[in-house]
């Protein structure tokens, strides 16, 4: 039953400081420019990709090359915040309003790059953040593991001292003193 009690606190706690560091990992990047650093040299390598291979704003082909060279997780071309190509959809039209969302979602991470059509805005993704949020998810892992241990260890103590007690007791009956081995403050098989 303990364990099972601080099981279920420990997991309490999990999804709270879960909800809590995601919350918190999310503002910051939202608001840093750390995503916009991270996406550079990619930036730099589409554009000298782009330079050596005349490629135009909605040219899926030779952007989905791209894509699968570098192993980048997503890219999205937009001019104007309207979508020219989505490395998540086949065809630019066919996600309609997703997409626009999508753009407005992430306009603050779009970087300027030369085609050959003309200046587009780029916007590459290829988790950048994500080992910053399998740490924290393991610290908070740590956290709740060694809570749930605490809780357990606190309960057990409280039972281990009981039954030290009663050992001083038998020891003490033993040597033919007079003992109460009843506990009022106990209910179960060793308290009565």
């Amino acid at each position: 039953f303990l364990f099972l009690v601080g099981m279920v606190e420990a997991v309490m706690l999990f999804c709270v400081l879960h909800a809590l560091s995601e919350d918190m990992l999310d503002e910051y990047f939202i608001t840093s420019d750390y995503i916009y650093r991270s996406e550079q040299p990619y930036i730099t390598l589409l554009q000298r990709f782009i330079n050596e291979n005349g490629v135009s704003s909605g040219d899926s082909e030779k952007l989905d090359a791209w894509i699968k060279e570098t192993g980048v997780q997503y890219l999205m071309v937009s001019r104007d915040r309207t979508v020219l190509y989505d490395s998540m959809y086949a065809v630019p039209s066919s996600s309609g309003g997703a997409q626009t969302l999508r753009v407005h979602q992430i306009w603050q991470f779009f970087c300027p790059v030369t085609f050959a059509d003309g200046v587009a805005d780029v916007f590459i993704y290829n988790r950048f953040e994500e080992r910053f949020h399998l740490v924290v998810t393991a610290a908070e892992l740590f956290i709740s593991i060694f809570f749930w241990i605490a809780i357990v260890l606190i309960a057990l103590r409280k039972e281990v001292r009981f039954i030290m007690g009663l050992n001083e007791k038998v020891s003490r009956f033993s040597q033919g003193e007079e003992v109460d081995f009843v506990s009022p403050e106990r209910s179960d098989e060793l308290g009565n």
